[in-house]
């Protein structure tokens, strides 16, 4: 059988089977017994985890190509702004998802909403024009890095680990 020990109390089954984001076992503060064997450590700590985050933009009515489903950008900097979702064809809801990631995502985080949703929307002014543009009427925006259930949105191999180490 298995214990398991939480904040909420101490819970005992049959087995378990445990998942946890990779910076969470990175982080440390969860433990075994018995512990993980060394392998299976340092396979952890071969992995990266990047960020990659969402502002969820509704709107009155759509301003932007009803039909085309990905909407690119160039930013001057690498992340920023990048990628739009068009929701509309999947749900008839004028909605756009942005996706921010890497650096530039986790400086968002220390950023309150409205001027994450001022950054989006500055950049849709820019792409279809300051007058067709409108305010959202609602918003959403994860922060992925800052949730201290995740620590971050993706797993990836960075130089020095490799896909064996997803294996473990």
């Amino acid at each position: 059988g298995v214990a398991i020990s939480t904040s909420r109390g101490l819970f005992y089954a049959d087995a378990a089977v445990v998942t946890f984001p990779l910076s969470i076992l990175q982080q440390g503060t969860v433990t075994f017994s018995p512990p993980l064997p060394d392998w299976k450590l340092q396979s952890i700590g071969r992995l990266g985890m990047g960020t990659l985050n969402k502002v969820i933009l509704m709107f009155e009515s759509v301003f932007w190509d009803e039909k085309i489903e990905w909407i690119g950008y160039t930013s001057e900097l690498r992340g920023q702004w990048s990628t739009f979702v068009n929701l509309y064809p999947a749900t008839g809801c004028p909605i756009l998802v942005a996706f921010n990631h890497g650096s530039f995502a986790e400086a968002l985080e220390a950023a309150v909403d409205s001027e994450v949703v001022e950054q989006a929307m500055a950049v849709l002014r820019q792409m279809y024009g300051a007058d067709r543009v409108l305010s959202p009427t609602a918003h959403i925006i994860t922060r992925w890095r800052s949730d201290p259930f995740s620590l971050g949105s993706y797993s990836h191999v960075p130089a020095g680990a490799s896909g064996a180490d997803y294996d473990v």
